[in-house]
């Protein structure tokens, strides 16, 4: 996974990019990655009562660099041009192309990036928690199992304890506040305003030479391979959470936030899930649902079960038969819901169909024929699991019809597919960041 660390402290003027600490070749990503550290370490909330200007203008200069090197039009322009395009000062005279004079407000943008509820006022400082799906089968629901996932944590480095260098000087242009002063005149008036330090790029600090950790290369961060056992017990809920306190990214002087996995069901194939109960949907000819049917399919546990009709029973359209004890727990049920496929159209004999449909109507004599089994057999299987069902009352139909609405109402909406917006976990859990 591409890493942005810590900008590094330089003693010559800052780029955009040595705001940001990333090289002019950086990607999206890893800018992205640069602004969210870079903003969290100088937001100033978080800065100490008498250096809290300092922390406010390094936090306007790394909102400024990710506006416009987030852009990819506006890094164009920034790496032809320089900064002087977004001030108004180019000598081309293309104009003032954003800055925080007419771009986004950088307090807004921190808490786009972060959500509203993100803070540090409270005196609760904190990384942010990081949330992953998980992809599991109804099968794996129903058993329980454990997953193993292998995850990339930012840790604080070890060698340097997240300071990037060895030893740091303070800044003789700025005597450690991180800003300076310059004074102009408007219209006969001497106008004073503040800036980063360009000798420190706004840090305070300068790392003299052959002080730079060899182990972060001045970042403070280093990356680890973390895992994690994620227990799924039996009958475990579809989109539970497990959190794993403490284990997201890592910045030095704040406690670390939490990482949360959610599960996903897959699509089964047979079953739907409905709480603790089992759904499957099945269709029979009208000639099963006459004169009888033999259902069979394959359980989660694995087992065979086989379900005839109870002798004289006609399945109606949309029946639903209820076997008990078979659903996700031995409290729970299976539930079979049925569709009638009709014919186009009838033979010419289907006046002998009358006696036998309309119990008014004259019966006619014949053989009688022993209960018909469909797919080829006439006896059940010796490995199978012979179950009687009952047949499920006009409230649990009505219930069972209303969930499978609200379903689909909820599928045509929005799905239960979420985009992946950037992947680190791998392995066995196959974990992706929401």
């Amino acid at each position: 996974f591409p890493l942005s660390r810590k900008p590094p402290i330089l003693l010559s003027e800052a780029s955009y990019y040595d705001v940001l600490g990333v090289e002019r070749s950086a990607t999206q990503e890893e800018i992205k990655k640069a602004y969210k550290r870079a903003a969290l370490r100088n937001h100033p909330d978080k800065a100490p009562e008498n250096e809290r200007a300092a922390y406010e203008e390094r936090f306007k200069a790394v909102a400024k660099a990710y506006e416009v090197l987030s852009d990819p039009e506006k890094r164009r322009i920034y790496d032809a041009r320089g900064a002087s395009a977004f001030t108004g000062n180019d000598a081309s005279g293309a104009g003032n192309f954003g800055g925080f004079e007419g771009g986004m407000d950088p307090f807004e943008m921190f808490r786009s990036m972060f959500g509203s509820n993100f803070g540090f006022g409270g005196g609760r400082r904190r990384t942010p928690d990081l949330g992953y799906s998980m992809e599991v089968t109804l099968e794996e629901l129903y058993t329980g199992t454990t997953r193993t996932v292998n995850f990339q944590q930012d840790v604080i480095c070890s060698s340097c304890r997240g300071q990037g260098a060895t030893r740091l000087d303070r800044c003789t242009g700025c005597h450690g506040s991180g800003v300076t002063m310059t004074q102009h005149q408007v219209a006969g008036f001497v106008v004073q305003s503040q800036q980063p330090c360009p000798q420190c790029n706004g840090q305070g600090v300068t790392v003299p030479p052959g002080a730079l950790c060899n182990s972060c290369r001045g970042g403070g961060i280093v990356q680890q391979e973390v895992k994690f056992d994620v227990k799924i017990p039996p009958n475990c809920p579809e989109n539970k959470h497990f959190v794993f306190p403490g284990k997201a990214d890592q910045m030095p002087g704040m406690e670390t936030g939490d990482v949360v996995i959610e599960l996903r069901q897959r699509p089964h194939p047979t079953f739907t899930r409905i709480g603790s109960d089992l759904l499957t949907e099945q269709k029979v000819s009208l000639l099963d649902a006459l004169t009888g049917a033999r259902i069979t399919f394959k359980h989660l546990d694995g087992s065979t079960i086989e379900v005839p009709s109870p002798d004289g029973t006609v399945i109606k359209p949309n029946d639903v038969w209820v076997i008990k004890h078979r659903g996700m727990t031995r409290a729970s049920n299976l539930l079979i819901k049925f569709e009638v496929e009709f014919p186009d159209k009838l033979p010419s004999a289907r006046d002998q169909l009358r006696p036998l449909l309309d119990p008014s109507a004259p019966e006619k004599v014949g053989e009688k024929s022993s209960r018909w089994f469909p797919f080829g057999s006439s006896s059940s299987s010796s490995n199978a699991t012979v179950v009687e069902p009952d047949k499920a009352t006009e409230r649990t139909k009505r219930a069972l019809e209303d969930e499978l609405f609200r379903r689909k109402a909820e599928a045509s909406n929005s799905g239960w597919h979420r985009d992946s917006r950037s992947r680190r976990g791998g392995s066995q859990g196959e974990c992706q960041q929401m």
